[in-house]
């Protein structure tokens, strides 16, 4: 991640997001967990963004005022700004990397898949769409009860406790 002290790649929210929605758009069961980083308030950044991928919202990009708004300084914006590390990827090496994950997915689902009947596939999807809607219904209530900054404080001190 962009700004992460430990890691040297200029990746943001948006490309990680990039790669989520085509995580989602192939409609199968999909587990979405989170991880840290070493850099609390872009970890938080890119969690929030791609949280409101996974519930279809779009956010304000302004970072609403709590008791750790300081740290998301000097822009206060939700958006992570890369740095300024040149792309040392070649499009011959990205080319070959895809090609392979691709061929490996396909090795490791693909059959599976068509093991499955059709009609148990859209069972999967329908139960999938109703668990995003209810993540989506929990979302909008954590917004509309204003307790997100709750939620910051509780990530900054590392214990997670819902009630």
């Amino acid at each position: 991640m962009a700004g992460d002290p430990l890691g040297t790649f200029n990746l943001t929210e948006i490309g990680i997001g990039r790669c989520l929605q085509k995580i989602l758009n192939l409609c199968i069961p999909s587990l979405i967990l989170g991880g840290g980083g070493y850099n609390l308030p872009t970890t938080a950044k890119c969690w929030t963004y791609l949280t409101s991928i996974i519930c279809g919202e779009e956010l304000n990009t302004e970072i609403p005022e709590h008791i750790y708004f300081p740290a998301y300084g000097p822009d206060f914006d939700l958006h992570i700004s890369p740095t300024l590390r040149k792309d040392e990827n070649s499009q011959e090496y990205l080319s070959q990397l895809l090609d392979t994950i691709k061929r490996k997915w396909r090795q490791k689902f693909q059959g599976s898949l068509k093991r499955i009947p059709k009609a148990n596939l859209m069972k999967i999807y329908r139960v999938c769409q109703a668990r995003v809607l209810q993540v989506r219904e929990i979302v909008q209530e954590i917004f509309q009860k204003n307790i997100l900054s709750n939620i910051i404080m509780k990530l900054r001190n590392r214990t997670m406790i819902f009630r």
